[in-house]
């Protein structure tokens, strides 16, 4: 639990998003194990005092919040065909920018315009649900038995997938934490072509949705697609909508799932 604890504390230290499991560990009951991380972060800030002083260290302190700080002004809507957040998803569809579009590769993507203070609420709300959806997981984990280690891939899949939506300014290289769920899936997917077409018409939807997105993703190189598609899937933040949408694709295809179409296949 030590290493543990110190890993997560470094990670928050250096990036901040790490601190979403905090609050997923919170509500697991893992309480010695948010507070190790808690005294640990702590004692990562103060120590540098030792070799900078106090005064030093805390003004790194203070550029550093104003840094990562989400409600940063520059962070509220980011026009920013990168960026693979909510902060920039939202207000791609319903916001106009003042300063102008990013390059539109000559196609349209506003759905509807929305006032400034009215999609600054609504993409909070969204935030904040999203955050409140990972208790669906620690809930739903609390009956559940069989197959511990899948049950936590599949917490910690849809935890990634979360942190990377709601923290502003992550860019595609954030996509990193799509990894688990993209490997949760692709035995899903596995665990499907071995029962050919013995599944439910919702388990054949759920498979070839997240197999058509996962191999857009997989060929969006400007060296196999070119620039232009490229150019496309940022301006309409293709692969932060694949986030959003395998957050659904997760909450369907549940543990209990794969763990019953595995049955199906040892059975044949």
């Amino acid at each position: 639990m030590v290493k543990g604890a110190a890993f997560l504390a470094l990670g928050i230290n250096i990036r901040i998003l790490p601190i979403l499991a905090l609050y997923y560990l919170f509500f697991k009951g893992k309480f010695k194990a948010v507070a190790g991380c808690t005294a640990m972060v702590i004692a990562s800030f103060a120590i540098p005092a030792l070799f900078v002083g106090f005064d030093y260290n805390m003004e790194m302190h203070k550029n550093w919040g104003q840094t990562i700080n989400p409600a940063n002004a520059k962070y509220v809507f980011e026009n920013n065909n990168g960026t693979q957040s909510l902060s920039a998803i939202i207000p791609a569809y319903f916001y106009d920018f003042n300063d102008g579009e990013p390059p539109t590769v000559g196609l349209s993507r506003q759905i509807v315009a929305v006032p400034h203070n009215v999609l600054v609420v609504a993409m909070q709300v969204v935030r904040v649900l999203l955050a409140l959806s990972i208790l669906i997981l620690v809930f739903y984990r609390r009956n559940k038995r069989e197959n511990e280690s899948l049950y936590f891939y599949w917490e910690l899949s849809y935890l990634a997938l979360v942190t990377a939506l709601i923290f502003p300014h992550q860019q595609t290289y954030a996509m990193i934490y799509y990894v688990p769920a993209g490997s949760y899936m692709i035995l899903y997917l596995l665990l499907a072509l071995q029962l050919k077409w013995k599944i439910t018409m919702q388990q054949k939807v759920v498979g070839i949705i997240a197999l058509v997105l996962m191999f857009v993703a997989g060929i969006l190189g400007r060296d196999i697609v070119g620039n232009y598609l490229v150019d496309i899937s940022g301006y309409y933040h293709y692969l932060g909508l694949v986030n959003l949408v395998f957050i659904v694709l997760l909450l369907i295809a549940r543990p209990n799932m794969l763990l019953a179409m595995n049955r199906k296949v040892e059975a044949i």
